[in-house]
């Protein structure tokens, strides 16, 4: 006679939601965001806590943000800067608007974006889009994003 296996099955229940950042996207994704709500947030451009250059991880988003322009020759975007509510709400506007410029100088000088093409705009923590009470919420609130001019 065989003695009798075990078979053990493991579920794994979270407890709390788990976050799903989309960080790499595709031109083509940005483009179907902008045809069909006219924004989309961006989380693959990345700076240092209170710091305006860009940090080299960003190069993939930018390039997929250069190509769109590259296809869409009449396309216009604002470039919005958006910080959570962390600190001097002054700072994190000036912070923001720093950040918004260096991605318009970093798509026209880097890829060739026309200028005439970008406008930067920051927003501070004026425009959150999560409770900033949570690590989770701040982080969400921390991006670039584009807006269809």
């Amino acid at each position: 006679m065989k003695p009798a296996q075990v078979i053990v099955w493991v579920d794994e229940i979270a407890a709390k939601a788990v976050a799903i950042n989309m960080l790499e996207v595709k031109a083509a994704d940005i483009a179907d965001a902008l045809a069909t709500k006219g924004n989309i947030n961006l989380y693959g451009i990345y700076f240092d806590t209170d710091q305006t250059a860009i940090k080299p991880a960003s190069d993939k988003t930018l390039g997929e943000v250069a190509t769109l322009l590259k296809i869409d020759r009449s396309l216009k975007l604002e470039i919005g800067g958006h910080t959570d509510s962390s600190g001097d709400k002054n700072h994190n506007l000036k912070l923001s608007q720093d950040r918004a410029a260096s991605v318009v100088a970093a798509l026209t000088k880097t890829y060739g974006a026309d200028a005439t093409r970008l406008h930067a705009q920051g927003y501070g923590g004026g425009k959150p889009i999560a409770s900033n009470a949570t690590e989770d919420g701040r982080a969400k609130n921390r991006r670039v994003e584009l807006r269809k001019l």
